[in-house]
């Protein structure tokens, strides 16, 4: 099923530009569907274009890997410890 990315959680996203969507699925590899905001209209529809007006670099569509959700390091991963700590 695909899913919108949500605005809030787009950091780590192409900029306004793009909207995006991610397809996930246990069997297959996850997608990432690409679409310019070129292509819709203010009210969120379709804008018509012709064939010499479409640009194939509006829509992408590629295998999405997910970014690591390590954890953020931590006091001891920069080296301070509780026998170095300076108070």
């Amino acid at each position: 099923m695909w899913k919108p990315k949500p605005r809030a959680a787009r950091d780590h996203w192409d900029g306004p530009e793009y909207e995006e969507w991610l397809r996930s699925d246990p069997v297959e590899p996850s997608k990432l569907l690409k679409i310019s905001a070129n292509v819709f209209d203010e009210k969120g529809g379709l804008v018509i274009y012709t064939a010499n007006q479409w640009d194939l670099e509006w829509i992408s569509l590629t295998d999405y890997q997910p970014p690591s959700e390590e954890a953020e390091p931590g006091p001891d991963s920069q080296g301070i410890t509780d026998d170095n700590v300076p108070f």
